[in-house]
C-alpha cells in the first residue's frame, strides 16, 4: 500500500538560506511600484506551476515597494523556451523570476539540450523550494509490483521521448540494474502518461516526481492505485524506506557513477532563478526574499493546504550543485553518454 503524508520541512534559518547578504537601499528603492513576472516552464496545473504560483503569491511582501507579481506560463522544449527567454530576452533587471527545469544542468553538461542558449552556471539562483525524488511507478494491477518483478518480466513503460528523463530513468535501470523495461515513446507529458497507465495501455512510467505525486496526483495515494518500484535521488525519501534507491542497486561501479550524476539533477528540485545580468544588489535582495518566504507561516500554510512539500535549498548550496553537474568530469560524462547508445 502507498502510504504518504505531506511533510513540510524548513531546513535552517533565513540567514543561512540567503547567505546573510543584505541588499542596499538603492536596490530596495528600485522595486517601488514595480510589478514582477514569474515565468513558468510548464502548463497551468503542473507541479512546477503550482510551486511557482504559490511562491509568487507570497514573495512580494518581502520585496520592498513591489506592487505584485504576474504569472506567465511558457511551456516548450522541456523548459528550454522559458529559461532562454529569461536569459536573453526578458529584462535582466530583477523584475523577472523563473522556475527552471531540474534536468537542464545535466542536459547542458551532456550537450543534449538542443536549442538551449542559457548557461546554467551564469544564472543567478535564488534557491530551490523542494528537492524531490523521481519515482518509477506501475498501476496497481500490473504484475510488475516491485523492483524484483521488474527484473523478472518485461514491463511496458511509457515515455515522453528518448531524450527526456522519463526515458533516461528506465534506460539506466535496464543497463545498470537488470530491469527489463520496454519503452513506448510519444506521450506528451506526465498527464498523458498517467491517462495511458490508467487505461492499461502501459504498465507505468518513470519520472513521477514525489512532490507532483503528493499534489497533482494525490488521488493515487488516496486510492492506493499504484506500485512504486524504485526511486532516484541523492538519498531515500523517508516516506519510502522500502523502495530501492537507484544508485544503491547499480550492479557496477560504472553504473553507480552514472546514476549518481543524474541523481544530482534530482537534487536541483524546483529551483528559482533570475537572468545573468541582474545587478548584484537586486540579486541579494531577491535571495533574502526567497529565504524569508520559505519560512513564512502563511506561505507554509498554503503549501500544506495544497499538498506541496517545502524542503528549501539555499542559493549557495543550489549554485554548488548546478556547478558540479555542469562541470562534471569528462570520464563520467562519457560514461553517461555511452549509457544511451
Amino acid at each position: 500500500m502507498v502510504c504518504l503524508r505531506t511533510v513540510v520541512i524548513v531546513a535552517g534559518i533565513s540567514a543561512t538560506l540567503s547567505g546573510g547578504v543584505a541588499a542596499d537601499e538603492d536596490h530596495k528603492a528600485f522595486y517601488s511600484d514595480k510589478t514582477l513576472q514569474m515565468i513558468i516552464r510548464s502548463e497551468a496545473g503542473s507541479g512546477y506551476d503550482q510551486y511557482a504560483r504559490t511562491f509568487a503569491r507570497h514573495v512580494t511582501k518581502y520585496i520592498p515597494g513591489a506592487s505584485g507579481m504576474i504569472n506567465r506560463n511558457m511551456p516548450g522544449g522541456g523548459g528550454i523556451t522559458s529559461v532562454n527567454h529569461v536569459y536573453a530576452v526578458a529584462p535582466n533587471d530583477g523584475t523577472v523570476i523563473t522556475i527552471v527545469s531540474q534536468g537542464l544542468p545535466a542536459a547542458q553538461a551532456l550537450g543534449e539540450a538542443k536549442g538551449l542558449r542559457a548557461d546554467m552556471t551564469k544564472m543567478h539562483w535564488l534557491g530551490s523550494l523542494i528537492s524531490s525524488n523521481q519515482l518509477t511507478i506501475t498501476r496497481r494491477e500490473s504484475e510488475t509490483n516491485s523492483y524484483e518483478m521488474a527484473r523478472k518480466r518485461e514491463t511496458i513503460i511509457g515515455t515522453v521521448g528518448i531524450g527526456s528523463i522519463s526515458a533516461q530513468i528506465p534506460v539506466l535501470l535496464n543497463k545498470f540494474t537488470g530491469t527489463r523495461f520496454r519503452l513506448v515513446t510519444g506521450y506528451k507529458g506526465t498527464e498523458d502518461l498517467a491517462i495511458a497507465m490508467e487505461r492499461g495501455e502501459i504498465d507505468g512510467f518513470a519520472a513521477m516526481n514525489m512532490a507532483t505525486l503528493n499534489s497533482v496526483f494525490s488521488r493515487y495515494i488516496k486510492e492506493n492505485s499504484i506500485n512504486i518500484i524504485v526511486q532516484m535521488g541523492a538519498s531515500k525519501d523517508p516516506r519510502l524506506p522500502g523502495v530501492p534507491l537507484m544508485h544503491e542497486i547499480a550492479q557496477s561501479e560504472e553504473g553507480r557513477r552514472v546514476i549518481e550524476f543524474f541523481s544530482l539533477g534530482v537534487a536541483v528540485g524546483r529551483p528559482l532563478a533570475v537572468g545573468p545580468n541582474v545587478p548584484a544588489g537586486r540579486v541579494a535582495l531577491l535571495r533574502e526574499a526567497f529565504a524569508r518566504t520559505v519560512t513564512d507561516p502563511e506561505f507554509l500554510a498554503e503549501a500544506a493546504k495544497r499538498n506541496l512539500d517545502i524542503q528549501p535549498t539555499g542559493w549557495q548550496d543550489l549554485t554548488n550543485i548546478v556547478d558540479k553537474i555542469v562541470n562534471e568530469s569528462k570520464e563520467t560524462l562519457d560514461l553517461a553518454r555511452a549509457a544511451f547508445q
